[in-house]
């Protein structure tokens, strides 16, 4: 784990959202290292010029698939995509492919899918498939998810089917996060996702007031117990929990 002095930059906001916090108050990245890095740095672009503590709570392992069917992919997280061209031997081309956002469809096209985005959140692609209809369908996804998109679709008379392909192991926060914690001094923290909520609450006996969460949805904040004093952004995505970032911060 490592803490990473964000400085202000002269380079234009990320999509408008203009983010200034005084160099005292932290940013807490929980999120898995690639994911978290992103972030931070499009926050720096936004103009944080506090520091930025990286401790990610869940560490991705790859789970063995066997051969896949060759159906329309189902892409809900960018570990998703990478999974799914692990288990293709590496790349996707001549798959089809729908992700639920535009960072995972990025990667599965990098790796050689035709993608399409639809949806914006698991929920939403669901609905929409639904509605659509077509087939067959696979959804590449990790152990631990919310809901049962495949089986959901099975029940709409959609053929489907799930494979786990990755696993979602957790890890503590660092020793340098729960001392901040502890320090009384003021942090933002985004939350991404309802098993990355959890475990951090569970480490914590309370939650100072200078602690400001940031949820990119309401489902992620479904089992965190100071939802009464979170943010939650407007979007399912992190260029919207960015933005709500710099509403908390202004």
């Amino acid at each position: 784990m490592e803490c990473l002095h964000c400085v202000a930059s002269r380079s234009p906001p990320v999509h408008g959202a203009a983010v200034s916090a005084a160099s005292e108050t932290a940013l807490i990245l929980t999120r898995p290292a690639g994911a978290s890095r992103r972030f931070a740095e499009q926050a720096r672009l936004a103009g944080w010029r506090g520091p930025v503590l990286f401790s990610p709570v869940l560490d991705i392992e790859w789970c063995e698939t066997g051969p896949m069917p060759h159906h329309t992919l189902i892409l809900t997280s960018e570990n998703g995509a990478r999974a799914a061209a692990r288990a293709a031997g590496g790349r996707l081309d001549g798959w089809h492919a729908i992700a639920v956002g535009s960072r995972t469809a990025s990667v599965a096209e990098a790796a050689g899918a035709q993608c399409e985005v639809l949806g914006g959140s698991a929920s939403a692609l669901t609905e929409v498939l639904i509605a659509r209809g077509g087939g067959p369908y696979l959804h590449v996804h990790g152990r631990h998810v919310t809901g049962d998109l495949g089986s959901d679709l099975c029940r709409a008379g959609i053929e489907a089917d799930s494979v786990v392909a990755y696993d979602q192991m957790a890890v503590p926060l660092s020793i340098a996060v729960h001392d901040w914690i502890a320090s009384g001094k003021p942090a933002v923290l985004p939350l991404f996702s309802r098993r990355s909520a959890r475990l951090i609450s569970a480490e914590l006996t309370d939650l100072p007031s200078v602690i400001r969460v940031v949820g990119i949805s309401a489902a992620a904040l479904e089992d965190w117990p100071w939802r009464d004093t979170a943010l939650i952004a407007k979007e399912s995505n992190a260029n919207a929990v960015l933005a709500r970032l710099a509403g908390c911060c202004a």
